[in-house]
């Protein structure tokens, strides 16, 4: 620790602040009573807070705290107070607290006491289910509901009936003093009400709504709950009276599992407070909420950040709360959620929600949302927002917004009548709605992707890419002032562009101009260069997976008008329809980083000719959206098909990219020979180990560098040593290397990257030492995320180029992880693996025959050779392992030619020494 003791002074006016910043340590082993240091930590964050001063830095030791921390004191703009999980470790902060002393009710039915309200239940870490009729699981974005058959509705707060022959199995009175969650007749929002009578099949309750689109009537959805009567299967729970009953998976006595009840809101409570950052932490079933200004919340995953509430029309629940100026949340994941996944209320000024991942919210359907904002100035940017009960961003009564580069999809699991991006009778002075991808809905009716509903003036809706929709765009009754510039529009189900004007009520001051369609009206009252047409002829890059960058031909190019402001910079003759131009910048919406549970696509593709198919590319979890090529001549493509032709000869490498959903990116190389093959040899023989800082060695088939077990110990860390033989290594000038590694899933293989470095000097296996000396690193080989299974590549061409021309210096390479931090393990195949380690090294000089394509390794190392075939040709094949001595051996003859391409496997290679060299001939 830096320093324990604050020097203050008192002046008129001014803060207590301190003299020199200090760093203070938490544990789950510590105590409040130590002194906050490394080896004396705190056993709360909060005593911690209790003790820091502007500067100071609060270290969270990996843990589970059981506490709202409310600082006591403000950071200032140069020296802020900070909160942050201590060199990457799991740090969970949770409105939860341990259950304890259950007793047998009956039927299975546990009780205990707990005397503060419980808003959740967790049985080993599972979300439990508030007991509710019809009994649902915890889907609740498609939950289980009851259907009314008919309905009399009373004047506002009147008594009023439903009937349901469902509720005919139950007593008389069973359901007396339920409550009711349920969607009305128009089912824009949830609302909640309490059944004053039950019986047969009739239910009795006041009516809570003045408007009638918002009351009950036939076929309305509803559940009822807030009853113990409803606790009658498994993971079910109630709390009432101080009394918590639970019915335990598998029939369990909860005594036997880890319950935990949710008994705080707050993980975090910032107040008033300025200045304050809070970073890397999970908090679990609870939220932060700050007034202040300058506050900063990043790398952190907020989870059930809003519990169950009682649905109310018009209204919804806070989830994280920027209710300040000028506070930020961003590089943060916010989830499961009964109400938003953000909230800025009316006062809120100037807040930045930036590159978060916002997803599953709104599960009550009502009026919350995954951003759901009032205020002015605020900034929602480079978002990635799905899953939601009704609409994504959600904005009223709000002022200079900037909602730009959000991806959002999957709105309206529970309502009708909505829009991903949605605001109605505001006046946005000049809000801008930008460069946002906004696709795929879940309502049953009427999801618009942008929707300014009846009543809204003063926004800028430009450069977006809005697809599979009812409407496009929606602009209702009374709208004025609206700029609707370069959007593209694709399978709208309705129309591209909705008006509702019942009563003949128009537009004023609406321009739309420059859009893309392929189903019309354009709506506005000065409509200048739009285009529809058909997707033939717009030529997008890929519909079906959401590409919508157009290509060559398409009419969409310089179609346009110039709009000052927001068509400078065009690439031709005058701007395109629609949200991207061709040839000029490309643009991507959502977040840049990806979950580490998103399991990453992988990518793959085959070549035929001068067609590049990227088909054979797959994503276990998702789809990929993003097909880009790079062909290694300068020219890129993108698309999940590209053509392309070379212009000279030459062995180039062509690299397809993908993305997808959630930005989880990853490349793959083949390489391609236009002209005469180049010769390349593969090594995989040599010498390798890794070893332990005391000395320890370990000669397997398996390489491990980085740290194994936790800690901060950076001499807890494995390293692994290298080196090829290169003893048959031609002379002929080497133009390209790639050192190929097998990375393979070990224990404890859970973050940071596997780094290659040029071992300096010479060793053997007997006289290599932990701190053997290398130079600077050759770069990251693989990551935290793998992917796991497969050979990972990188090229060392200027370092194998440097031992060829002196063998002697060829020292090999070593290995290492992350050393600084916990649990870095990676693992790789060694030498005696059944993937073994290889150099591959392709000579700049060319044998004779047929032009040869040599495309990539397969993962058991068979070689696999392409080549360009002509009709009625035959070919032999042949290797060698030797050039020098001129020996080559056929293991292939009489193959048939297969325009416009053939390919042979060596499956005779398994056994053969390395390198290994082919060569095509015709007879």
């Amino acid at each position: 620790m830096k320093n324990l003791l604050h020097t203050t002074c008192l002046l008129a006016g001014l803060p207590l602040t301190s003299a020199l910043a200090s760093d203070f340590f938490v544990s789950p082993t510590g105590s409040d009573t130590n002194n906050g240091s490394f080896a004396q930590p705190f056993a709360s964050i909060q005593k911690a807070a209790n003790t820091m001063f502007s500067g100071d830095t609060c270290h969270i030791r990996a843990g589970t705290y059981r506490e709202t921390v409310a600082p006591p004191r403000s950071g200032t703009s140069t020296l802020p107070i900070r909160y942050q999980a201590y060199s990457n470790e799991s740090v969970i902060v949770t409105g939860l607290d341990l259950v304890s002393g259950w007793s047998l009710l009956s039927n299975g039915i546990y009780q205990c006491a707990a005397p503060t309200e419980v808003t959740q239940l967790f049985s080993d870490g599972e979300l439990m289910v508030e007991a509710r009729w019809p009994n649902t699981d915890t889907d609740y974005l498609s939950p289980t509901l009851a259907l009314v058959d008919s309905a009399s509705m009373g004047a506002y707060n009147q008594p009023s009936t439903l009937t349901d022959a469902g509720l005919a199995p139950f007593p008389d009175g069973h359901w007396n003093g339920a409550k009711m969650w349920y969607l009305p007749g128009s089912q824009w929002g949830a609302g909640s009400t309490t059944i004053t009578s039950h019986s047969g099949n009739q239910l009795d309750f006041l009516n809570t709504s003045k408007v009638s689109a918002l009351q009950i009537e036939t076929n309305s959805k509803y559940f009822l709950y807030g009853t113990l009567n409803a606790l009658n299967v498994q993971k079910e729970w109630f709390h009432d009276a101080g009394q918590l009953y639970f019915k335990a998976p598998g029939a369990a006595n909860p005594s036997g599992l880890s319950v935990e009840a949710r008994t705080r809101r707050y993980g975090f409570d910032l107040g008033w407070r300025n200045y304050t950052e809070i970073q890397g932490l999970t908090l679990r079933a609870a939220t932060i909420t700050m007034k202040g200004e300058h506050n900063l919340v990043e790398d952190c995953s907020i989870l059930h950040p809003t519990p169950f509430f009682d649905a109310a029309i018009w209204q919804g629940d806070d989830g994280v709360e920027l209710h300040g100026q000028n506070n930020t949340i961003r590089r943060s994941e916010i989830a499961w959620s009964w109400g938003d996944g953000v909230s800025l209320n009316n006062s809120a000024v100037s807040n930045t929600v930036e590159n978060c991942l916002i997803h599953d919210c709104n599960w009550g359907g009502g009026w919350s949302a995954p951003i759901r904002t009032l205020g002015t100035g605020h900034a929602f940017l480079g978002n990635t927002i799905y899953n939601s009960g009704r609409s994504g961003i959600r904005f009223q009564k709000a002022t200079r917004l900037r909602i730009e580069k959000n991806h959002i999809s999957h709105m309206g699991w529970l309502t009708k009548d909505l829009g991903a991006i949605k605001t109605g009778g505001t006046d946005g002075l000049d809000t801008v709605i930008a460069y946002n991808w906004v696709r795929d809905h879940n309502s049953a009716a009427w999801c618009t992707g942008i929707y300014l509903d009846n009543s809204s003036t003063n926004h800028i809706v430009h450069h977006n890419a809005v697809w599979n929709f009812d409407n496009g765009i929606r602009m209702n009754k009374f709208g004025t002032g609206l700029y609707v510039y370069n959007n593209t529009m694709f399978n709208s189900a309705k129309e591209s562009m909705a008006h509702y004007a019942p009563g003949g009520e128009t537009y004023d001051g609406v321009l739309t101009y420059n859009n893309l369609c392929t189903t019309g009206p354009f709506r506005g009252t000065d409509l200048q260069n739009n285009l529809q047409d058909d997707p033939a002829n717009i030529l997008y890059a890929g519909t079906e997976h959401g590409d919508f960058r157009t290509l060559e031909n398409s009419t969409a190019i310089d179609y346009g008008r110039n709009i000052p402001g927001y068509t400078e910079g065009h690439a031709g003759a005058a701007p395109d329809a629609g949200a991207y131009e061709f040839g000029g910048a490309d643009w991507i919406a959502g977040i840049d980083w990806t979950p580490d549970w998103n399991a990453l696509p992988i990518p793959a593709f085959t070549i035929s000719g001068t067609t590049f198919d990227a088909s054979p590319s797959t994503d276990a979890d998702g789809f990929i959206m993003r097909y880009d090529w790079d062909f290694g001549d300068g020219t890129t493509a993108y698309g999940k098909t590209a053509s392309h032709s070379f212009a000279t000869t030459g062995t180039y490498s062509v690299v397809l990219t993908v993305m997808d959903e959630l930005n989880g990116t990853r490349q793959t190389t083949n390489s391609v020979t236009i002209g005469a093959a180049p010769v390349v040899g593969i090594f995989n023989l040599g010498t390798d180990l890794f070893m332990e800082s005391d000395g320890t060695k370990h000669d397997t088939d398996t390489l491990l560098a980085g740290k194994p077990q936790s800690g901060t110990n950076v001499l807890d860390s494995r390293r692994a040593f290298l080196q090829f033989d290169l003893s048959a290594l031609l002379a002929e000038p080497i133009s390209n290397a790639v050192l190929r590694l097998y990375h393979i899933e070990g224990e404890n293989d859970t973050w940071g990257n596997a780094q290659i470095y040029p071992v300096t000097s010479n060793w053997t296996a007997q006289t290599v030492t932990y701190s053997h000396p290398v130079g600077s690193s050759l770069g990251v080989l693989v990551g935290k995320d793998g992917p796991f299974n497969q050979y990972h590549e990188m090229n060392i061409t200027p370092l194998v180029q440097s031992w060829q021309n002196d063998l002697s210096s060829n020292h090999g390479i070593s290995l290492r992880g992350a050393e600084p931090f916990s649990l870095t393990a990676k693992y790789f195949q060694s030498l005696e693996g059944v993937h073994p380690p290889q150099l591959k090294i392709t000579y700049a000089t060319t044998s004779a025959g047929v032009p040869v394509s040599e495309a990539a390794i397969e993962p058991q190392a068979i070689p696999a050779l392409t080549w360009f075939s002509t009709t009625e040709a035959y070919y032999t094949i042949e290797r060698s392992t030797n050039l020098v001595s001129g020996e080559w051996l056929p293991v292939g003859s009489a193959i048939e030619a297969t325009p416009p391409a053939n390919t042979f496997h060596d499956h005779s290679s398994t056994n053969a020494a390395f390198p290994l060299f082919y060569r095509v001939s015709t007879p």
